[in-house]
């Protein structure tokens, strides 16, 4: 709900600084500032929300038809954008696993601890390592938190299975994003998360694997086909030292 009013308000501002701006050089007639707009979209891109953000990053590298495209397409993928930004009315009704009260709980653990982390974020072929202290562990693991299916409307959408020391949740259905949540406990204690996420509508596809082993090691593995623009894969591998 936070990080979405913000981008309302950094497109906003940035929209009519850009188009302020490039008008201040000669009046702008009436409708100019729709061919701004996508210029003020670069600017905005460092404010956009992670997933967003990986589906209009290969934009930016094309030119002026490249910047239209992402204009309209921006247009377009808003209104998938807005129900995001309602507040969850729907009183948690935990059947499952809690992911996202366990990623909460864990995310400020690991804020307190502040270890230093190994970073690896590989893009189509790519790879760039650094050593950094996550300053946002909430947000970095979002992708994991995001997953969770305690839902009302999904109480009987997944099956339950037990193998040994994992429990397995797996979806019905082929429409709902979370298709497969593995749990693997030992003594009550979380020794690794597997979780399969897929999401296909009118503008791109995405298939991610995420993988999380508590105090070591985290792996968010996606790949992204986008209408227009193509394919693209991205890895981003942390270790905890």
């Amino acid at each position: 709900m936070y990080w979405c009013r913000n981008l309302i308000k950094q497109i906003k501002e940035t929209l009519f600084t850009v188009c302020r701006r490039e008008g201040g050089r000669a009046k702008q007639r009436p409708g100019e500032w729709i061919n701004n707009a996508p210029i003020a979209l670069l600017h905005w891109r460092t404010f956009t929300h992670p997933d967003i953000a990986m589906l209009v990053d290969p934009l930016f590298r094309k030119r002026e038809r490249g910047l239209k495209i992402l204009f309209y397409l921006f247009a377009i993928s808003f209104t998938y954008l807005l129900p995001s930004c309602k507040p969850d009315t729907e009183k948690s009704d935990v059947k499952f696993f809690n992911i996202k009260g366990y990623f909460h709980a864990d995310s400020l653990r690991l804020t307190k601890l502040n270890h230093l982390t190994n970073k690896t974020v590989t893009h189509n072929g790519i790879t760039e390592t650094k050593k950094v202290h996550i300053s946002n562990w909430g947000l970095e693991l979002s992708s994991f938190s995001e997953s969770d299916i305690n839902k009302p409307a999904w109480r009987d959408s997944y099956n339950i299975q037990t193998n040994g020391a994992s429990i397995i949740y797996r979806a019905k259905t082929i429409d709902l994003k979370t298709q497969l949540i593995v749990i693997n406990k030992q003594a009550d204690k979380v020794k690794w998360i597997l979780i399969y996420n897929r999401t296909e509508n009118i503008l791109y596809q995405t298939n991610e694997k995420l993988s999380y082993f508590p105090d070591s090691l985290y792996i968010i593995q996606k790949y992204q086909k986008v209408r227009l623009l193509g394919a693209n894969t991205y890895t981003i591998k942390g270790t905890l030292n």
